[in-house]
């Protein structure tokens, strides 16, 4: 009986970049915002509901820089919430390319496409995909609430 090489790593499939899926989700994160604080480009702060079954909470969406292609947002929980992001997101919108993805997570900026797996940092392989989704259900959430409440608060 032969003896396999304890040195082989198991051979299971590693992750690989979608590259269209990405930019599809950060294009459609872009008019989600676009959509929820239309005057983006030109106001400072919106305030934006949200709401979990029967909790009714607000986000808000802080311009922190202004440029004539891209807007740099922070996006994160009012003051006082019961459910809050503990970092906010910080969100880049690219205006002649219609596309927003985050840029910035818990002080981290800089997300790699693809991270080796496992790796000193805690990162999943595709921990830029997943946070530029978590960015678009948050979204969605904020546009199906606001459809019923009216129109969000600038502050």
């Amino acid at each position: 009986m032969k003896k396999g090489n304890l040195n082989n790593k198991s051979k299971r499939p590693g992750y690989k970049v979608d590259l269209a899926g990405h930019i599809a989700t950060c294009d459609a994160n872009y008019l989600r915002l676009v959509e929820l604080f239309p005057g983006i480009r030109y106001e400072n702060d919106i305030a934006l509901p949200l709401t979990f079954g029967t909790w009714r909470e607000k986000l808000l969406l802080e311009i922190i820089e202004k440029t004539p292609y891209t807007t740099l947002v922070r996006l994160s929980c009012a003051p006082g919430q019961t459910w809050h992001l503990k970092q906010p997101l910080v969100i880049r919108l690219y205006h002649d390319a219609r596309s927003a993805e985050v840029v910035e997570y818990q002080k981290d900026g800089y997300f790699r496409a693809k991270y080796e797996y496992p790796n000193s940092e805690g990162r999943q392989p595709d921990e830029k995909v997943q946070m530029n989704r978590f960015l678009g259900e948050l979204l969605v959430i904020c546009a199906k609430y606001e459809e019923g409440a009216g129109d969000a608060i600038l502050v």
